[in-house]
């Protein structure tokens, strides 16, 4: 354990009252030492541990491993999916068996756009129960995001982008913990990027609508019932965003939503009406979570000068005003990919870190922080 001197950070509408936490670096290890492995995704499971999921090899190979949550950091299991043309995974759950589902892209040539919506399940002991994809010769398809059913199976966000142009879609797929399909749903007014079973029934997807002929989106959110109908649909024309890649959606305890993403904070009430937004310049957030004591813990990348990217944490007020404590990893190119509230009351953080600039050795990152 060691106490990390934090670089400061002051983004508009939000008020410093500490700038430091300690910081119990679990891990930080090579999986694969002739690659790159960036972690996209990783949960807790129901049983104590972390699973983690993502790429390698200049993301030509998948990377699924569960870790024991003890100092130490011990793996458990790990796997390395390769085929002939790449695979990679970008997200991971957990069903109500027990079993793991990691999703991602499945290429079938070497040409981009050949691309098949890719899941594998798995036991607690990493033996894997089914494999499948899910596409159409006509379009590219990628998984993009997941969530597990309460009443059982899970759904599946998944990219679809004609092949012969025009705007991508969302296609919301129902599927058993078997993989079957129940239902399935086309959304062609946004990119999800997020989704989560909401506890009052149904889920909300949050992602980006698109702007013709240019990189630029604003924020999307629709809310669906149980079986993939809409109840609302919003588009945040105020927030325009460059080069939207990805933001994540939690829902509040009062049953509100944070959505954070490439510089904001937004949340929304049950029907979608923005509650507040706080913009946050330089800060690129991938992962957004509530502690159990009601604050928020965010995390994702650093970069105010258009150079690296620095992995950043922080614990907000559940307002987004105040932060508890930050920090800023001031290495080469890093991020954070999953922020996690663990079981000794303390933030965990999953990401990637470049360990030498531009010669492509990426290392996985699992770490926590606390007050």
């Amino acid at each position: 354990m060691r106490r990390i001197a934090l670089a400061m950070l002051l983004v508009a509408g939000i008020t410093m009252v500490a700038v430091c936490g300690d910081l119990e670096l679990w891990g930080s290890q090579q999986f694969d030492v002739l690659g790159d492995q960036i972690m996209r995704s990783a949960i807790l499971t129901s049983d104590g541990y972390y699973v983690l999921a993502g790429d390698g090899s200049m993301r030509s190979e998948a990377l699924l491993m569960r870790i024991a949550p003890v100092l130490g950091f011990p793996v458990a299991w790990e796997h390395v999916y390769t085929d002939t043309f790449a695979r990679m995974f970008s997200d991971v759950i957990e069903l109500a068996d027990g079993g793991i589902v990691a999703g991602g892209t499945a290429f079938y040539s070497i040409y981009a756009g050949d691309e098949n919506a890719w899941l594998v399940k798995v036991d607690r002991q990493g033996d894997t129960v089914w494999e499948k994809q899910y596409g159409r010769t006509s379009e590219q398809n990628d998984v993009y995001a997941m969530a597990a059913s309460s009443g059982g199976g899970f759904v599946v966000c998944v990219l679809r982008l004609p092949h012969a142009g025009g705007s991508a879609m969302t296609w919301l797929l129902k599927l058993d913990a078997d993989g079957n399909l129940v239902w399935e749903k086309t959304f062609a007014n946004g990119v999800a990027l997020s989704i989560i079973e909401v506890s009052s029934g149904g889920y909300l997807i949050t992602g980006r609508q698109d702007i013709a002929q240019s990189f630029n989106s604003y924020v999307w959110a629709l809310r669906v019932d149980s079986q993939g109908n809409p109840i609302w649909e919003e588009t945040y024309t105020d927030l325009e965003i460059y080069v939207q890649l990805s933001n994540q959606v939690v829902e509040a305890p009062n049953g509100d939503f944070v959505i954070a993403g490439k510089q904001f904070l937004r949340r929304i009430d049950p029907t979608g009406k923005t509650v507040w937004t706080r913009s946050l310049p330089g800060l690129f957030l991938d992962a957004v979570a509530f502690t159990d004591d009601g604050k928020l813990a965010i995390g994702g990348a650093f970069n105010d000068d258009g150079s690296y990217d620095h992995l950043y944490v922080a614990l907000l007020s559940g307002d987004g005003v105040t932060v508890f404590w930050e920090d800023i990893e001031l290495l080469f190119n890093s991020s954070a990919a999953a922020v996690l509230p663990d079981p000794y009351d303390g933030v965990a953080v999953a990401g990637w870190v470049e360990t030498v600039p531009s010669a492509g050795t990426i290392v996985y990152v699992l770490a926590r922080f606390f007050e």
